[in-house]
This record gives structure tokens, C-alpha cells and sequence, in this order.
């Protein structure tokens, strides 16, 4: 029996992030483990490579670096200024078999045809060719093979970071090649991460719930309750939004705030959106106030204060920031919009925030019903054919041409 970990940081002193595989042996005998990485290069500004992403990559050239078991990548341009250089190496802390492995040529190591669910070099059992240079897709693959003992742990250390030279890429990989270094900078990253979840007063246990939330920012929640019926009903379009200070480029979270409850739910999710903001993930917070007590305007005053708490990282009306609106002012095709474009529905008196992300997989994996279907009525021998009353050509017990040709004859049979 093999055991896997996989632990993985960024460091926060270095462009780097490292990621630490351990392969522990609990069988009876010894086996040969091989592990091998696979990352596709960019080195391009996230627009400009959606934009043509087969134009950017015929600019990467790769090469191997065999003393610091690394490869290199770096961008051709014609600009004055030079283009960073990436690096992705591996470290093995046991003896290894045979030399280090590499592929920098995506065809060669997918396979025509194929994805990376199946690529070719591991379902064939293929070494890697080595091919470094100015290929048509580049990728960074290294492989590493090892004889793992009974009861023995061998750990695989793969780090890949960016620098502005090539130099510096290289220093960047044998600095954090060291295991001491590598165990500081987990231990680092690890406090680093407490020190701003403290700052923030978030816990464990809520940085759960909020990636649980930032999944379904990124990737659409096809399950949600009443997602259906709000694109059916909805007859706006994206520039309706803009009356709303939205722009609809940024992943939406609507927010209702029904009760007194309210003032909870908001502030949890306003904790949420500096907890993503402080990590790079931009989104439009929209809070709409929907007391129907008589209270609204005591409950909108409370939530607006409650704003006011977060000054540097919560930017009124502004993209990227909180939106706190009166649902009373927003007509009901509007509210129909925001529902469908928001990834993210929320209700203070709909239960607890995992019960609300909960998907609905009844609603989302109901099949449809099955159709009546009449079974043919069963053949009776009088409908059967019979022999032609004269000769026709090609006949096929139902019909055939007359002897001429010139014309087809069906023969037709009833219980008369």
C-alpha cells in the first residue's frame, strides 16, 4: 500500500510556490515509484493569452538547466524591455533511478488526439524525450523515478517561481531547493496565513465556508435553487446593470436582507469580501434591503454603518466593492437581472450559509419523464404477402416493377 501527501504553500518572501509530494511505503516490499509534474507556461497578461492563446505560446522558448534540475522558460519579444523568466525544478531527498526526465513539447508528451487524462508518455509507459527549445506548445514536465522500501517515506519537492532574469531564476530554485529552506518557508507561510486571518477575526472553520463560497464565484453553480426560473422570467440585459454602478465583468453575490437577521448575514459576508479582495478575487457584493415589517429603513441605516467599519477594503457603488440598495427601488424586472447574473444568492431567512450553498441535486438530476409508447399491433398472417399475381422484377414481397419497367406495383393485403 502507497500513501500520498501533497502539501502545497506560496512563499511570502519569494514569486515562488512549492509543492512538497510524500510517497510512504506501508507494504511488505519494495517497489519503483515514478513521479512526473505538468504545468503549461504563460508568461502573458491573463487578457492577452485568452484573447489567442495558440499566437502566445509560439513566443515561449524553454531549455533545461541539468545541474539545478530545472527548466526554463522565458517569452521572445521584440520590445526593448526583456520578458521574466520562469523556472520549474524538483528535488528528491533518496537516491534516485536513472537521470532526470524532461519534456518541454506538449504533442510529444499528450499525444495526438488525446488530453491530459490520457497522455501518451504515461498510459505507454514512454520515457520523455527531452525536447527543449522554440517548441509550437510548450509545457514543463520532469520526471523522477525511485525504489521506495518497506516503511520508507521519500519526499519529492517541485517548485516553480518567476524572476526577471535568468540568473535570478536559477538562484530562485537553488534557494528554495534546500530542505531547511523549504520547512521555514511552509512554517512561514503557515503563520503568515494565521497572522491575516487574526487581523481579519476569521477562523478555520470560516475560511471553509468562504473558499466553499469563492468555488461557486469562479465556476457556476448550475444547481442552485430557482436559477431555472429566474432565466426564463429574465428580459434584461447586461446594461441594465450599469444604472446600478455593476458592470457585470465581476462574479456578483446577491444578498437579501429580509429581517432583523439581516445585519449578520451582512456582516459575514462583508468579512467574506475582504477576505477574497485581500487575495486577488474581485467581486461585486450587492446587498439588497427587503424588510417588509416596517423596518427598512432602520435596517438599511444598520447595514450602512456596518460598512463604514470596513473603510479600506469595501468601496461604496465602485466595481469591486459593496452595493447596498432598497429592494422597494429596484423594479421587479431589475431584481429578475440580478438574480440570474449573480453566482451567488443569499437570504437572511433562508437558513445557515452551508444549507443555502447546499446544491439542490434533486432539482439539478430529475430526469424526464419517460414517454408512452403504443407497441405495434401484432402481424396476422392475412396482412402477410403473398406470391405476386403476375411476375414483377425485383420483387420484394410487398411490391416490384412490371416486366417493362415502366411502372411499380404495390401489392396490398386485407382481411378481406
Amino acid at each position: 500500500t502507497i500513501n500520498t501527501e501533497m502539501k502545497i504553500c506560496v512563499s511570502p518572501d519569494e514569486a515562488a510556490e512549492i509543492r512538497q509530494i510524500s510517497l510512504t511505503n506501508f507494504g511488505p516490499y519494495p517497489c519503483t515509484m515514478e513521479v512526473t509534474s505538468l504545468l503549461e507556461p504563460v508568461l502573458a497578461p491573463k487578457d492577452a493569452y485568452q484573447a489567442h492563446p495558440a499566437f502566445s505560446k509560439l513566443f515561449i522558448e524553454t531549455e533545461v538547466v541539468l545541474e539545478a534540475q530545472a527548466l526554463l522558460a522565458h517569452r521572445r519579444t521584440g520590445d526593448a524591455k526583456p520578458s521574466s523568466w520562469m523556472v520549474h525544478g524538483i528535488q528528491v531527498d533518496s537516491p534516485t533511478v536513472g537521470p532526470l526526465e524532461y519534456e518541454t513539447d506538449r504533442a510529444r508528451f499528450v499525444g495526438r488526439g488525446r488530453s491530459y487524462r490520457r497522455p501518451v508518455v504515461i498510459e505507454a509507459n514512454q520515457p520523455l524525450s527531452g525536447t527543449t527549445g522554440a517548441v509550437l506548445d510548450p509545457v514543463l514536465a520532469l520526471r523522477r523515478c525511485v525504489e521506495l522500501n518497506a516503511g520508507e517515506t521519500i519526499n519529492f519537492t517541485f517548485i516553480t517561481g518567476v524572476a526577471p532574469t535568468r540568473k535570478e531564476a536559477l538562484a530562485l530554485v537553488e534557494r528554495l531547493a534546500d530542505p531547511y529552506q523549504v520547512e521555514q518557508t511552509f512554517e512561514l507561510a503557515y503563520t503568515n496565513s494565521l497572522t491575516r486571518l487574526q487581523e481579519m477575526k476569521i477562523t478555520v472553520h470560516q475560511v471553509y465556508i468562504l473558499q466553499l463560497l469563492a468555488s461557486q464565484l469562479i465556476f457556476h453553480n448550475y444547481y442552485r435553487k430557482t436559477r431555472d426560473q429566474h432565466l426564463r422570467k429574465n428580459v434584461k440585459d447586461q446594461s441594465t446593470l450599469w444604472a446600478y454602478g455593476l458592470s457585470g465583468d465581476l462574479p456578483i453575490i446577491l444578498v437579501w436582507l429580509e429581517d432583523q437577521q439581516g445585519t449578520e448575514l451582512a456582516a459575514q459576508m462583508l468579512q467574506a469580501h475582504q477576505y477574497w479582495k485581500r487575495r486577488g478575487l474581485g467581486t461585486d457584493l450587492v446587498l439588497l434591503v427587503n424588510n417588509k415589517e416596517g423596518y427598512q429603513q432602520a435596517l438599511h441605516e444598520e447595514i450602512q454603518q456596518l460598512i463604514q467599519t470596513f473603510p479600506e477594503d469595501h468601496a461604496s457603488n465602485r466595481p469591486g466593492g459593496v452595493f447596498l440598495y432598497s429592494a422597494s427601488t429596484i423594479p421587479q424586472a431589475d431584481q429578475t437581472l440580478l438574480e440570474t447574473v449573480a453566482r451567488i444568492s443569499l437570504r437572511s431567512d433562508g437558513g445557515s450559509l452551508l444549507s443555502q450553498l447546499r446544491p439542490d441535486l434533486k432539482a439539478g438530476r430529475k430526469l424526464p419523464k419517460p414517454k408512452r409508447t403504443q407497441l405495434p399491433a401484432p402481424i396476422v398472417e392475412s396482412y402477410l404477402p403473398q406470391e405476386p399475381p403476375e411476375e414483377l422484377l425485383f420483387f420484394n414481397g410487398w411490391g416490384g416493377f412490371t416486366p417493362d419497367g415502366g411502372e411499380y406495383v404495390i401489392q396490398l393485403r386485407t382481411k378481406n
